[in-house]
């Protein structure tokens, strides 16, 4: 069996499914809708998990949307995966997901992207305004800290 050609073996990322970033093709940049999708996933997945008291780690939740297995999410994962967990999230929804988290632009996140671009809300809007704010992020959000 000849495996050169698998991707997946040999950790490479998927083809790119989209197209890249252009004044022609611009990438769907909508911040709040990623949010949105971002906690319908984490809802979704935490749902059927049962470990940990239902709480995932982002690199966990990268592992189960990963429906390939080759270290990547692409475009087509993230809606196998929106079928697989009956997650309610359009085409429009997939790509604004990708955009938030792939920042480089690569067409497919792998664990460090996910992990440093995934956002969820936890806690309640009290707990998170007694913090301290250290600095504000560009695209929205901030740092919070003593």
């Amino acid at each position: 069996v000849n495996d050169s050609l698998n991707t997946a073996l040999r950790g490479l990322p998927p083809r790119r499914q989209r197209a890249a970033d252009s004044k022609h093709s611009p990438r769907l940049d909508n911040y709040w809708q990623a949010r949105y999708c971002m906690e319908m996933v984490k809802d979704a997945v935490e749902r059927v998990e049962v470990s940990n008291g239902g709480k995932l780690k982002p690199s966990k939740l990268f592992k189960k949307l990963d429906m390939d297995g080759d270290g990547f999410i692409s475009l087509e994962d993230l809606k196998l995966a929106f079928d697989k967990f009956k997650i309610n999230c359009t085409n429009e929804d997939a790509q604004a997901f990708l955009t938030a988290v792939d920042r480089a632009d690569k067409g497919a996140m792998d664990i460090g992207d996910f992990t440093r671009g995934f956002v969820t809300y936890d806690g309640s809007i009290l707990d998170n305004m007694q913090k301290p704010i250290r600095g504000a992020y560009e695209y929205g959000g901030t740092v919070t800290g003593g």
